[in-house]
């Protein structure tokens, strides 16, 4: 079976719709086995490590990492690679949400032609 990790990078004022993007993985037919996200300050005044401890207990499969100075989407990816033990990583942004058969069609894909990476 293909593994999954999905990577998001996320300013704090898109944490509330990358909650929504969470709770929509229910939906998801195959889900990922890890959702690592990278969060950093910018716009508001919260609290990121009670934003963390939050998000982290509502969803198991969930690791944040908090960045204490303001990081840009690249960083905030890169921040998440050293966390990644899945055959596959999925960058996905904060702000976005994805049909439920996401990970089932790369799954297929993946199975039919075995490639090292796939972008799309």
């Amino acid at each position: 079976m293909v593994t999954f990790t999905i990577c998001i990078p996320c300013v704090d004022k898109h944490i509330k719709i990358m909650e929504k993007l969470l709770e929509s993985l229910e939906q998801h037919i195959i889900k990922p086995n890890k959702v690592i996200v990278s969060m950093s300050p910018k716009y508001l005044n919260l609290d990121l490590e009670n934003e963390k401890k939050r998000l982290e207990e509502k969803f198991d499969f969930l690791l944040c990492l908090v960045q204490n100075v303001v990081t840009g989407p690249g960083g905030n990816y890169n921040a998440t690679l050293n966390h990644v033990e899945t055959d596959y990583t999925v960058i996905w942004g904060a702000d976005d949400f994805f049909h439920p058969q996401y990970l089932e069609i790369m799954t297929n894909i993946i199975d039919k032609y075995k490639p090292n990476m796939i972008c799309h």
